[in-house]
């Protein structure tokens, strides 16, 4: 006879798995965006990435590998759209603006404020529920965010004077509030597309936009578009720094956890998925100690940790986990 309690919990697991991969590599999308912006500018990198991303996916497709329901992703056209808005468009277009005016550490520490966002979101607009312990674990990683920014002010980061560092976090704050937005419609669309048929058509979107705008700038300002700088510099582009990043931001980061994203929220709540997401911070800071020396102080080890101890709890005491407990529980017991 077939448990259904079991094959929720393996579902749920895997679900928690793939939100987990995702963080990681959501992580060093940053160290990879920085150093695509070395050689070329941000709206060459969006366009030039999404490209990537499409014709990779549209490759995957063809090989059958996996199957895009067309059918149905017409059907919801409007809701595929808004979504696309929502990520890749508004959500990847400020974060590698942000990117240009931010160092990678103080990116990925304004990101982990982007569960809590979520959370909220999914609270208001999907009527999901928190509970207690949940709720307090939440409150102490959202401690450890503000304890972090207290402690940057005190130390002179937040100064009036600089518009460039203002800039930099006004474009990030608007990237955390698409892709909360984001998470929340692609929890509801998942309701009537599977998770490869969401990625596709977010794919397609990010594409056709950010190759529009490349061009339209492009053409306004008097000067090549990237694919004709490709074709007239590519020596001077080609070099393996620039391929790998323009790879990692077209393959992984745009279509893999894309897909690993709509998987995740097919499966767990909003809320859920957006407490592992703050993992992201601790890979994005460790990258940029490693590969950019950049520095950290103790104040943001103190602060991340207690991120990171909000992460734990939260998602310890979720609702899922105290059914997946509960149901393994159950099976154990003699009857």
């Amino acid at each position: 006879m077939i448990n259904l309690k079991n094959i929720v919990k393996k579902d749920v697991n895997k679900a928690y798995i793939a939100a987990t991969l995702n963080a990681t590599l959501i992580g060093l999308t940053f160290l990879f965006t920085k150093y695509a912006l070395v050689y070329i500018e941000p709206f060459e990198v969006l366009s030039l990435k999404f490209v990537i991303a499409y014709i990779f996916l549209a490759i995957v497709i063809n090989l059958g590998v996996k199957k895009v329901n067309f059918k149905k992703l017409y059907e919801f056209r409007k809701e595929m759209l808004i979504l696309g808005i929502f990520q890749p468009v508004l959500f990847f277009g400020f974060q590698v603006f942000g990117l240009n005016y931010l160092p990678i550490a103080q990116v990925g520490i304004l990101y982990s404020i982007a569960p809590v966002v979520t959370a909220i979101f999914g609270v208001l607009f999907l009527k999901e529920t928190i509970n207690l312990k949940q709720t307090i674990f939440m409150i102490i990683s959202i401690i450890g965010i503000i304890y972090i920014y207290v402690m940057r002010s005190i130390g002179g980061y937040f100064d009036p004077a600089n518009e460039t560092s203002i800039m930099g976090v006004l474009f990030i704050v608007i990237s955390i509030l698409a892709t909360s937005m984001y998470a929340v419609s692609s929890r509801k669309l998942s309701k009537n597309l599977d998770p490869i048929t969401i990625t596709y058509g977010m794919m397609l979107i990010g594409a056709f936009v950010f190759t529009l705008l490349n061009i339209g700038i492009s053409a306004f300002y008097g000067v090549p578009n990237i694919f004709v700088k490709l074709y007239t510099v590519g020596s001077d582009l080609l070099n393996i720094n620039f391929i790998s990043s323009i790879l990692y931001l077209g393959i992984v980061v745009s279509v893999i956890t894309s897909f690993l994203v709509n998987y995740s929220l097919s499966k767990i709540k909003a809320a859920e998925y957006s407490i592992i997401s703050k993992l992201s911070v601790v890979v994005s800071i460790l990258s940029a100690i490693i590969f950019m020396n950049e520095t950290v102080a103790s104040y943001q080890i103190i602060g991340v940790s207690a991120i990171i101890f909000g992460v734990i709890g939260a998602n310890y005491y979720s609702d899922n986990h105290i059914k997946s407990k509960n149901a393994n529980d159950d099976n154990g017991k003699i009857k």
